[in-house]
């Protein structure tokens, strides 16, 4: 063909057909069916640019083909404009609650057909480039995250090697803490980068939840045992109290990055000689978790700068460990694709509790 746009007529009256073929042919592609079910095999296989859809078939009429093709992921995006005689103000707005995006009352009016395709196709194109543009972005981020991240590496294994081991020819104090503040500031950069990057697929089409079911106490166990190094550095505990029972269902790999940068972010914020309380209980048809610490705790406007849309800022930590100011987004993107929600109750040097619920899976 010569890149037009295809239609997909759908009615069952042949000469409804033939006027809307003799107003459209000279411009569009067209295709047709006489019935619902097969609208929706031809929708399936040719996956037209735009469809015109009558209400009014027999065994299944327009509105059931509405939902199906709103239903598939192969065709949610085609935009369907109802056209029937039938238009009633319930038909109008179940059609559009089901998907459609317009609709057009028999006998059809030539100058408003064509204006109203033209309407469709072009809000079509331009979420089609959007859709285009977006990818692009993804695979530039995948490309370009590996060596964004390899040259802080490097930096961080060079300078650690300076710090940490004995050379022939030792340094004086001001060139090791020259090589301390570039290690540090190396450390952040990197949290910085990574956290960005998360925060930008997670952001994108490319955000696919993998869902598994998961013993919650097993997962706390682990993430506990990756933070307990740093937690006896500051002679903090760390106390599991998650039922061991309770099998939720989600993707292990996001909340574990949700619960590890919660505990993380207590221990950080928590003096030496503190307490970290990870605990969890069954609730109708949730599952709550708990994060509690006896930290700095938070005042509510950093609680509402941190729950907002807005910019956050880093805040160093009671023996300034460096953050990103990122990670409580990051948390609330992955919350949200799971359909969870997220609380943060805290006072000022009362110490903070972050709440994680997660519905019930239906069985």
């Amino acid at each position: 063909m010569d890149g037009k746009d295809k239609i997909l007529i759908v009615d069952d009256e042949p000469a409804n057909i033939f006027l809307l073929e003799l107003i459209l042919e000279d411009k569009y592609e067209l295709i047709k069916a006489d019935n619902g079910k097969d609208a929706v095999k031809l929708a399936l296989k040719e996956l037209p640019d735009l469809i015109l859809l009558d209400i009014m078939m027999p065994e299944m009429d327009g509105l059931e083909v509405c939902k199906i093709l709103s239903d598939n992921n192969k065709t949610r995006d085609i935009p369907i404009i109802l056209v029937s005689a039938r238009i009633q103000d319930e038909d109008v707005e179940k059609g559009l609650d089901l998907g459609a995006v317009d609709y057009i009352k028999k006998p059809v009016s030539e100058t408003e057909l064509k204006a109203r395709v033209r309407t469709s196709l072009r809000i079509k194109h331009r979420e089609d480039e959007l859709k285009r543009l977006n990818k692009l972005k993804n695979d530039f981020l995948h490309i370009v995250s590996h060596d964004l991240l390899s040259p802080f590496t490097s930096i961080l294994n060079s300078s650690g090697l300076l710090l940490n081991r004995d050379f022939s020819n030792p340094m004086n104090d001001i060139q090791k803490e020259l090589i301390d503040i570039i290690n540090k500031a190396a450390q952040k950069q990197l949290q910085y980068v990574k956290d960005i990057l998360t925060l930008a697929l997670q952001e994108s089409d490319t955000f696919a939840l993998n869902i598994d079911e998961c013993r919650l106490k097993e997962l706390t166990d682990e993430i506990i045992k990756l933070h307990k190094f740093t937690a006896d550095g500051k002679n903090i505990s760390l106390i599991n109290n998650v039922p061991e029972n309770f099998i939720l269902s989600f993707d292990v790999n996001k909340i574990s990055q949700v619960i590890t940068n919660l505990i993380s972010n207590s221990i950080k914020f928590t003096p030496r000689g503190g307490n970290i309380e990870v605990s969890a209980k069954e609730e109708e048809s949730n599952f709550i978790l708990y994060i509690k610490d006896s930290g700095v705790g938070m005042s509510e406007a950093k609680i509402k700068e941190l729950l907002g849309e807005g910019k956050v800022y880093s805040t160093s930590g009671t023996e300034e460990e460096m953050g990103t100011g990122l990670g409580i987004r990051i948390c609330r993107k992955i919350l949200d694709a799971h359909k969870a929600t997220f609380q943060i109750k805290s006072e000022e040097n009362q110490g903070s509790t972050f709440t994680i619920v997660f519905k019930k899976s239906e069985s």
